[in-house]
């Protein structure tokens, strides 16, 4: 026989597990949902930023419609032109800084008219090597050639011996002298003088 015991009063606390668990699993859900509504309001907010992107397109169009009337190879030979006259430019410039003047003597003063602004001082060959060496990015520079050697070599030929640094390396060399002026230079590194 089958004995049925009768419910007692249905209350909340009275609920089963079962349906305890049903509850907080929809009260988990209700949760995540509203949690997912907000990160779904930023992003929407973050994408109509980007609504912007549309006028790349026709911004890039009038840019290349600009840029087809430039001859990129014509631009190219001027700025080639450019660099080699900006080389030959600063070549005249050091020789011209570092010739001896005619009739100047190292150290003697130089006289001229009232009118006429005096010539500029020579300066000493182991200074105007020392300044090429610099402006070719030597560092450390030592000149092997002795201070007697260069007084000879002031209006004559003949080569001023250097060690110096460059990026590190050490290099050696010579800078060639015709009529007390300089006419080349020859410093190299270490590496670059053996196969």
């Amino acid at each position: 026989m089958l004995l049925l015991v009768p419910a007692e009063s249905a209350g909340f606390f009275d609920l089963s597990a079962f349906h305890l668990l049903a509850l907080a699993l929809m009260g988990g859900v209700l949760a995540c949902l509203v949690l997912l509504i907000g990160r779904a309001r930023t992003l929407e907010d973050r994408l109509d930023r980007l609504d912007s992107l549309d006028e790349i397109p026709k911004g890039l169009r009038a840019l290349i419609e600009s840029t087809k009337e430039l001859d990129l190879r014509r631009l190219e030979h001027l700025l080639l032109d450019l660099r080699n006259e900006h080389k030959r430019l600063r070549e005249q410039l050091m020789q011209l800084v570092e010739s001896p003047r005619a009739g100047s003597v190292e150290g003697a003063s130089n006289t001229s008219a009232p009118g006429e602004r005096p010539a500029p001082a020579v300066a000493p060959l182991s200074e105007r090597v020392m300044n090429r060496l610099l402006a070719l990015g030597f560092e450390r520079i030592h000149l092997i050639t002795t201070a007697a050697e260069l007084e000879e070599l002031t209006g004559g030929d003949g080569d001023v011996l250097v060690e110096a640094r460059r990026d590190g390396a050490i290099c050696k060399g010579r800078v060639k002298i015709h009529a007390g002026a300089i006419s080349e230079v020859d410093v190299r590194s270490s590496h670059d003088m053996f196969p």
